[in-house]
Parts: structure tokens; C-alpha cells; sequence
């Protein structure tokens, strides 16, 4: 019991915790994007919704708009192209709050 509080606290651990928590949020969450859906979603990107920057495919992240720790489904609705900057400070922030963060919103 003692070795696995240990095991927990190291990088492997978290990341680990992290992922076993991702997928009960997603099982749970029961979203209906199908994966051809997914692509042509991926393929008719051309720029960051939250900063307007000109983004490829390379660095083109899908972001949940209403993060899926804050209730937001898995849907194609909910579903926004976002560079990897943008999605990275983003993180589960409220998109409200993120917007008016970076200019978006008054």
C-alpha cells in the first residue's frame, strides 16, 4: 500500500492517474463524433478559433469548447480547431472567461 502512494507521487504515476481519469470522463460522457466526422473536421480547419492565427494541420489541436471536466460533451458542436498555444493555456478554463482573456470578447 505504501509502495503505490510512493508510485503515485513520481511522473509515471500522475501521468497515469491522468489518463485513467480521461477515460472515465469520456466513457462517461458518451460523446457522437464519428471518426469521419473527426477528419473532415481536422481537414476543413484553416485558422485558431480563440486567436485567429493562420494554423496547419501539424499544429492543429481540437479543442472542447466547454471543457469536458466542466460538463461539456464530446460532440462535433463542441468541437473547435485551436492552435497548440491556445489549447495549451486554455486548458479547462471557461470559454467565456478564456475569450475575453485573449480579446475575443469585450
Amino acid at each position: 500500500m505504501e509502495r503505490n502512494k510512493e508510485y503515485a507521487k513520481t511522473e509515471m504515476g500522475k501521468l497515469i492517474k491522468k489518463n485513467i481519469q480521461y477515460r472515465r470522463r469520456t466513457v462517461l460522457k458518451n460523446g457522437d463524433v464519428t471518426t469521419n466526422q473527426l477528419s473532415e473536421f481536422i481537414n476543413s480547419c484553416s485558422k485558431c478559433y480563440w486567436c485567429g492565427k493562420k494554423i496547419n494541420r501539424e499544429s492543429l489541436n481540437v479543442d472542447h469548447y466547454i471543457p469536458i471536466s466542466k460538463g461539456g460533451l464530446h460532440t462535433l458542436s463542441n468541437l473547435v480547431h485551436s492552435c497548440e498555444h491556445c489549447n495549451k493555456v486554455k486548458n479547462d478554463k471557461d470559454p467565456i472567461i478564456f475569450a475575453q482573456s485573449v480579446g475575443k470578447l469585450l
